[in-house]
Protein backbone atom coordinates (compact mmCIF):
# COMPACT_ATOMS: atom_id res chain seq x y z
CA UNK A 1 0.00 0.00 0.00
CA UNK A 2 1.51 3.58 -0.53
CA UNK A 3 2.00 6.31 1.48
CA UNK A 4 -0.98 8.37 -0.64
CA UNK A 5 -3.33 5.76 -0.28
CA UNK A 6 -2.68 5.05 3.29
CA UNK A 7 -3.40 8.76 4.36
CA UNK A 8 -6.41 8.50 2.10
CA UNK A 9 -7.69 5.91 4.30
CA UNK A 10 -7.07 7.18 7.16
CA UNK A 11 -8.33 10.64 6.62
CA UNK A 12 -11.57 8.88 5.42
CA UNK A 13 -11.81 6.81 8.47
CA UNK A 14 -11.24 10.09 10.79
CA UNK A 15 -13.92 11.99 8.98
CA UNK A 16 -16.28 8.76 9.01
CA UNK A 17 -16.07 8.62 12.96
CA UNK A 18 -16.43 12.61 12.98
CA UNK A 19 -19.41 11.70 11.12
CA UNK A 20 -20.53 9.21 13.61
CA UNK A 21 -19.77 11.31 16.50
CA UNK A 22 -21.97 14.64 14.96
CA UNK A 23 -24.91 12.14 14.58
CA UNK A 24 -24.65 10.29 18.12
CA UNK A 25 -24.65 14.09 19.75
CA UNK A 26 -27.27 15.05 17.73
CA UNK A 27 -29.35 12.39 18.43
CA UNK A 28 -32.07 11.22 21.15
CA UNK A 29 -32.13 7.73 21.56
CA UNK A 30 -30.89 6.07 25.53
CA UNK A 31 -28.57 3.63 23.87
CA UNK A 32 -25.86 4.98 21.49
CA UNK A 33 -24.36 2.93 18.94
CA UNK A 34 -20.43 3.14 17.64
CA UNK A 35 -19.80 0.83 14.15
CA UNK A 36 -17.29 -1.53 14.63
CA UNK A 37 -14.76 -1.21 12.06
CA UNK A 38 -13.56 -4.69 10.86
CA UNK A 39 -10.00 -4.55 10.38
CA UNK A 40 -10.51 -7.67 7.66
CA UNK A 41 -13.24 -8.71 5.24
CA UNK A 42 -13.12 -12.49 5.94
CA UNK A 43 -16.08 -14.39 7.90
CA UNK A 44 -14.98 -14.85 11.86
CA UNK A 45 -13.21 -17.81 12.93
CA UNK A 46 -15.03 -20.36 15.37
CA UNK A 47 -12.79 -18.52 18.42
CA UNK A 48 -13.82 -15.04 17.12
CA UNK A 49 -17.97 -16.23 17.13
CA UNK A 50 -17.10 -17.42 20.36
CA UNK A 51 -15.42 -14.08 21.37
CA UNK A 52 -18.68 -12.12 19.59
CA UNK A 53 -21.10 -14.40 21.96
CA UNK A 54 -19.88 -13.66 25.33
CA UNK A 55 -18.82 -10.13 24.30
CA UNK A 56 -23.12 -9.91 23.60
CA UNK A 57 -24.04 -11.91 26.56
CA UNK A 58 -22.19 -8.96 28.63
CA UNK A 59 -23.99 -6.32 26.73
CA UNK A 60 -21.19 -4.96 25.47
CA UNK A 61 -21.87 -5.48 21.97
CA UNK A 62 -25.51 -5.79 20.32
CA UNK A 63 -26.67 -8.49 17.76
CA UNK A 64 -25.32 -6.06 14.95
CA UNK A 65 -21.63 -6.40 16.92
CA UNK A 66 -22.42 -2.43 17.52
CA UNK A 67 -20.80 -1.54 20.89
CA UNK A 68 -23.43 -0.32 23.23
CA UNK A 69 -23.29 2.24 25.67
CA UNK A 70 -25.18 4.97 27.83
CA UNK A 71 -23.00 6.12 29.40
CA UNK A 72 -19.36 7.79 28.93
CA UNK A 73 -18.24 5.32 31.15
CA UNK A 74 -19.90 2.24 29.85
CA UNK A 75 -18.42 3.96 26.32
CA UNK A 76 -14.79 3.53 27.51
CA UNK A 77 -14.94 0.34 29.57
CA UNK A 78 -16.86 -1.23 26.61
CA UNK A 79 -14.63 -0.39 23.75
CA UNK A 80 -11.73 -1.15 25.77
CA UNK A 81 -12.92 -4.79 26.56
CA UNK A 82 -14.10 -4.95 22.70
CA UNK A 83 -11.33 -3.31 21.07
CA UNK A 84 -8.23 -4.39 23.40
CA UNK A 85 -5.74 -5.26 21.20
CA UNK A 86 -6.05 -2.55 18.69
CA UNK A 87 -3.84 0.63 18.43
CA UNK A 88 -5.50 3.97 19.86
CA UNK A 89 -3.17 6.96 20.29
CA UNK A 90 0.15 7.38 19.01
CA UNK A 91 2.79 9.34 19.75
CA UNK A 92 5.51 10.45 16.89
CA UNK A 93 9.21 9.17 17.77
CA UNK A 94 11.48 10.01 14.98
CA UNK A 95 10.38 8.49 12.02
CA UNK A 96 7.71 5.93 13.68
CA UNK A 97 4.83 5.53 15.80
CA UNK A 98 4.61 4.36 19.01
CA UNK A 99 1.56 2.80 19.78
CA UNK A 100 -1.05 2.56 22.81
CA UNK A 101 -3.70 -0.48 22.32
CA UNK A 102 -7.25 0.09 24.21
CA UNK A 103 -5.81 -1.98 26.75
CA UNK A 104 -2.83 0.15 27.53
CA UNK A 105 -5.29 3.21 27.48
CA UNK A 106 -7.80 1.43 29.98
CA UNK A 107 -5.34 0.41 32.69
CA UNK A 108 -3.98 4.58 32.33
CA UNK A 109 -8.16 5.19 33.21
CA UNK A 110 -8.30 2.69 36.06
CA UNK A 111 -4.88 3.82 37.54
CA UNK A 112 -6.27 7.67 37.26
CA UNK A 113 -9.77 6.52 38.71
CA UNK A 114 -8.07 4.72 41.51
CA UNK A 115 -5.61 8.12 42.06
CA UNK A 116 -8.51 10.41 41.66
CA UNK A 117 -10.48 8.43 44.81
CA UNK A 118 -7.47 8.21 46.70
CA UNK A 119 -7.12 12.01 46.97
CA UNK A 120 -10.76 12.77 47.57
CA UNK A 121 -11.58 14.56 44.34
Amino acid sequence: MTLTSQLLRTTSRRVAASSLLRRAAGSTPAVQHVHRTLATSSSPSSTEKERLSQLQAEDVIDDRGLTVFKTLHELQTNSCTFFANNELFGTHTGHDFEWMTYSDFDKLVHKTRAVLKDIGA
